[in-house]
């Protein structure tokens, strides 16, 4: 549940583009979330134990997707830009881990069906990465 762009060319890694990439990920992310699809993943989460809130409060899924849009990074190491929702994050009020919670939400379980809106926006930027980078290079003109 990442995406990683090789650059070889260093044609991406202007931090300004990045920052533009990540923006326009959140909107699409944001514009993508269908609450109805949700439901069995909240159900799941107050269900079993291990994602129970510690105060005993409602884990709202939507919450939780909105909370993995929100640490959404990215890093840059060599040639390589990887996007991913930060893996040491920890969901308010549970000990569970932000990145496994969306992780479950997007792929599913034997007791779930995924909603893989992570996966499915990741697959997208990869494959449009060119023209958002040009719509990057020709703003404002």
């Amino acid at each position: 549940m990442k995406l990683t762009i090789f650059d070889a060319q260093d044609k991406f890694k202007n931090e300004e583009f990045l920052e533009f990439v990540l923006l326009k990920m959140k909107q699409r992310l944001y514009s993508q979330l269908d609450v109805n699809k949700l439901r069995k993943a909240e159900e799941f989460f107050n269900k079993y134990s291990r994602y129970k809130s510690v105060y005993k409060k409602y884990i709202s899924a939507r919450e939780v997707v909105i909370s993995g849009i929100l640490n959404i990074e990215y890093k840059v190491t060599g040639n390589k830009i990887v996007f991913e929702i930060n893996s040491v994050q920890i969901f308010p009020s549970t000990d569970a881990k932000l990145y496994e919670m969306c992780k479950l939400i997007n792929n599913g379980n034997l007791l779930l069906r995924g909603y893989p809106i992570f996966s499915s926006t990741f697959d997208y930027f990869k494959e449009h990465l060119n023209e958002y980078y040009d719509l990057f290079i020709n703003r404002g003109m």
